[in-house]
Protein backbone atom coordinates (compact mmCIF):
# COMPACT_ATOMS: atom_id res chain seq x y z
CA UNK A 1 0.00 0.00 0.00
CA UNK A 2 1.28 3.32 -0.99
CA UNK A 3 1.62 6.13 1.77
CA UNK A 4 0.90 9.60 0.91
CA UNK A 5 3.44 12.65 0.58
CA UNK A 6 1.78 15.13 2.22
CA UNK A 7 -0.42 14.88 5.32
CA UNK A 8 -1.98 18.15 6.58
CA UNK A 9 -3.69 17.94 10.50
CA UNK A 10 -5.46 20.86 12.37
CA UNK A 11 -6.34 19.25 15.34
CA UNK A 12 -5.60 21.83 18.12
CA UNK A 13 -7.63 25.52 18.82
CA UNK A 14 -5.52 28.65 20.51
CA UNK A 15 -7.50 31.31 22.13
CA UNK A 16 -5.52 34.21 22.48
CA UNK A 17 -7.59 37.03 23.52
CA UNK A 18 -10.53 37.09 21.73
CA UNK A 19 -9.32 35.67 18.96
CA UNK A 20 -8.92 32.08 17.85
CA UNK A 21 -6.32 30.02 15.85
CA UNK A 22 -5.61 26.38 14.36
CA UNK A 23 -2.61 25.23 14.94
CA UNK A 24 -2.10 23.08 11.64
CA UNK A 25 1.10 21.04 10.88
CA UNK A 26 1.74 19.92 7.70
CA UNK A 27 3.83 16.74 6.91
CA UNK A 28 5.83 16.03 3.35
CA UNK A 29 7.95 12.97 3.16
CA UNK A 30 9.88 11.88 0.16
CA UNK A 31 12.43 9.18 -0.17
CA UNK A 32 15.52 10.97 2.23
CA UNK A 33 13.54 14.27 3.35
CA UNK A 34 10.76 14.80 5.76
CA UNK A 35 9.54 17.99 6.94
CA UNK A 36 6.80 18.66 9.54
CA UNK A 37 6.46 22.81 9.85
CA UNK A 38 3.72 24.54 12.14
CA UNK A 39 1.19 27.00 11.62
CA UNK A 40 -0.93 29.51 13.03
CA UNK A 41 -4.51 30.04 10.91
CA UNK A 42 -6.26 32.68 12.63
CA UNK A 43 -10.11 32.30 12.12
CA UNK A 44 -12.82 35.33 12.52
CA UNK A 45 -16.22 35.10 12.46
CA UNK A 46 -18.14 36.42 10.09
CA UNK A 47 -21.33 39.04 11.27
CA UNK A 48 -24.66 38.05 9.85
CA UNK A 49 -25.63 38.45 6.70
CA UNK A 50 -29.38 40.94 6.11
CA UNK A 51 -31.97 39.62 4.20
CA UNK A 52 -33.67 41.83 1.77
Amino acid sequence: MATQPITIGANSIARIGDRFFLIVEVEAKAPGVEIDPVFAVRTFVLPPSRSS
